[in-house]
């Protein structure tokens, strides 16, 4: 029984495991699908554009960052005579 459960866990294993590695990263002038496509990766956004006869991602534009906020101004000390 153990080895019955062993065997269908390294089953189940090996049939998910694909499923993961087919979200590859856009790397400029690596292959892609469709033409139009578009995919965001390390705050740049790639899209699938049409060089010669071959589908590639481009050089990517970079997107600005949100996080970035203005310092707060902290209050300072008045003197009272």
């Amino acid at each position: 029984m153990k080895r019955y459960s062993i065997m269908v866990l390294v089953s189940l294993f090996m049939t998910c495991s694909p499923l993961v590695s087919n979200a590859a990263n856009p790397v400029a002038g690596g292959a892609c699908s469709k033409s139009g496509l578009t995919q965001t990766y390390k705050s740049k956004k790639f899209t699938c554009v049409k060089n010669g006869k071959k589908l590639v991602w481009n050089k990517g534009v970079t997107i600005p960052s949100l996080t970035k906020t203005a310092p707060i101004p902290t209050p300072t000390p008045t003197q009272t005579p």
